[in-house]
């Protein structure tokens, strides 16, 4: 009796086809889920609600997402014209609370700076 059997099935190109479907997206030489996930979520904090006033805008995004990427996020999702972008990688760091120790991640910031006039509202 063996515990692993060798049995291998064939998927003809039909069934290959009918089992994964096509998803179109706007910019075709960006894969979509790298689109998806450039930006992680808004980085509110007093020193980014001061920038605000300013028309810069902070946001938390993904470790490998470059500029060119976070910009074409940004017009996507708010439909704002970035004039600059700026990044920052904040290191992971090691903590003590309560006599244990942990890890405090590391995060990529993202300074995104808009036209005069443009303004993104955080719901």
């Amino acid at each position: 009796m063996a515990l692993f059997s060798k049995k291998t099935t064939k998927i003809t190109p039909a069934k290959a086809a009918a089992a994964k479907p096509a998803v179109k997206t706007e910019n075709t030489h960006v894969k979509k889920d790298v689109l998806g996930g450039a930006i992680v979520r808004p980085h509110i904090t007093e020193k980014a609600t001061f920038l605000a006033e300013k028309n810069t805008y902070v946001f938390e995004v993904n470790k490998n997402a470059s500029k060119p990427i976070i910009a074409q996020v940004i017009r996507a999702m708010y439909n704002v014209t970035p004039l600059k972008i700026t990044t920052a990688t904040n290191p992971a760091k090691k903590v003590v609370v309560r006599g244990k120790i942990g890890n405090k991640p590391g995060i990529k910031k993202a300074y995104v700076t808009l036209k005069k006039g443009e303004k993104i509202e955080f719901a």
